[in-house]
């Protein structure tokens, strides 16, 4: 196990930038994520994996294959199709997300067909499974959160969720 398969593990030379929504935003992030080459970990309040980020001209015919993307069907790239593109590519994928219960329960009050973080990375995980990307769901409702050396996934084939804060 390297430190660096680790959620603590500590860099050097690491920039932030801070980032408000619209297009430039989206295609920022697109560009920064699909830079990376050994690690992404992403913080949120709140995640939503299938937002579209930039059009599918911008990615290779390749990762449209790979990805099973059909520019026809869907015009925008998601943050998910790009994650899990990343992760088939080696790169060792984190997502951080906090849950409050005021979130949850809001959640509990939306209507059947609403946004729902459990429903959202259970079709998730369902697309990795098809594509041969392990995902675990730590935390909340998921598998025990385990940080340290065995916290974390050891190759890029695999993406972790670690879900803190409270559901309820």
């Amino acid at each position: 196990m390297c430190i660096r398969d680790r959620f603590e593990e500590r860099t050097l030379g690491n920039r932030c930038e801070v980032l408000i929504d619209g297009i430039q935003t989206f295609q920022r992030m697109y560009e920064t994520l699909s830079r990376a080459k050994r690690s992404i970990s992403i913080l949120a309040w709140q995640i939503n994996l299938d937002f579209g980020m930039v059009p599918t001209s911008q990615a290779s015919p390749f990762m449209l294959k790979v990805t099973g993307v059909d520019p026809t069907q869907q015009p925008l790239l998601t943050l998910e199709d790009l994650l899990i593109w990343k992760a088939l590519c080696g790169v060792v994928v984190r997502v951080v997300v906090w849950r409050h219960a005021f979130v949850s329960w809001l959640e509990r009050m939306m209507p059947n067909g609403q946004w729902n973080l459990q429903r959202t990375l259970w079709e998730f995980k369902k697309r990795c499974s098809r594509l041969g990307v392990k995902v675990r769901i730590c935390g909340s409702e998921g598998e025990r959160p385990e940080i340290g050396p065995t916290g974390c996934p050891a190759d890029g084939s695999e993406i972790v969720f670690l879900i803190v804060g409270s559901p309820d």
